[in-house]
Formats: structure tokens, C-alpha cells, sequence
């Protein structure tokens, strides 16, 4: 009897911290808040197509992510980490030259549109709805000719 009432308040313990944990999580537009780190750029499930522009080192491309491709896409949306930073005014990654960027888009508004800008090695951003998102695990989208 003993070990079943101790069973039960460690049960009970677990399914609170568990509610806790995820009440701490809200949605801001199409990305996913936990205090002050953000992830998961969400995606609806219908989406079917995502069309990408990248431009790297004045060469500009433009295809469209489907299939396999669209699932590693989604995964690895799914797995970004972020955090909000502010720039000044003419200071944005998007400000400076060189780099590399990828935009992210769909006609039937079942993917987020964002940016996603390549600063340095390990200085990546996402710019989602005019603001700014500092990415903690970086690394290029798995898409076109980067893969």
C-alpha cells in the first residue's frame, strides 16, 4: 500500500511538471516561444511545395523544395533554436554585403515566410515578420544546391 502511494505522488509529480513545462510555451505567429528562446518554425502539414530563392556571391537561384526535399526542409525548420536580437537602424544582417540568404515561401500560406541569412561560419539569423532571430544550433537549409 505504502509503494503504491509513492508511486502515485511520483506520478502525479511528473504529470504536473510535464503541464508546467508546456504552459511555458506560447506561439508567436508561425514560431513557437519558450521564455526568451524561440523554436520551431511551424508549417502546416497540407503544405505541398516551398519555393526558394538563395543568393550566394552574386549568383542567384530559384527552385521549388518538393517531396524528400520538403521533409528535410520541415525537420530541420523544426529543430532551429533562436533567440530575438534587435539591430540599430542599417546595422541588420540583411544591411551588410557578403553572406549568404535564403528566402522561404509558399502560394497557399501553409509554410512561414522568412529569411534565412548566413553571416559567418557560425553567425546565422532567421528574419520572420521584421524581426530578427539568432540561430544557437546553425546550419544551411537542406535544400538546392547546398545539400
Amino acid at each position: 500500500m505504502k509503494q503504491l502511494s509513492i508511486i502515485s505522488l511520483l506520478a502525479a509529480a511528473l504529470i504536473l511538471t510535464s503541464c508546467s513545462a508546456r504552459t511555458n510555451i506560447s506561439r508567436c505567429g508561425d514560431i513557437l516561444c519558450h521564455g526568451d528562446t524561440y523554436t520551431a518554425i511551424t508549417a502546416d502539414a497540407g503544405v505541398r511545395s516551398v519555393h526558394v530563392s538563395h543568393a550566394l556571391s552574386g549568383h542567384y537561384s530559384e527552385f521549388d523544395a518538393v517531396g524528400g526535399e520538403l521533409n528535410a526542409l520541415t525537420e530541420w525548420l523544426d529543430g532551429l533554436l533562436l533567440t530575438r536580437v534587435t539591430f540599430d537602424e542599417g546595422a541588420s544582417p540583411a544591411d551588410n554585403d557578403g553572406g549568404e540568404a535564403f528566402w522561404f515561401e509558399s502560394e497557399d500560406g501553409l509554410f512561414p515566410e522568412f529569411s534565412y541569412i548566413i553571416s559567418g561560419p557560425d553567425i546565422h539569423y532567421v528574419a520572420k515578420d521584421g524581426e530578427w532571430y539568432r540561430v544557437h544550433n546553425p546550419s544551411p537549409p537542406p535544400v538546392g544546391d547546398t545539400k
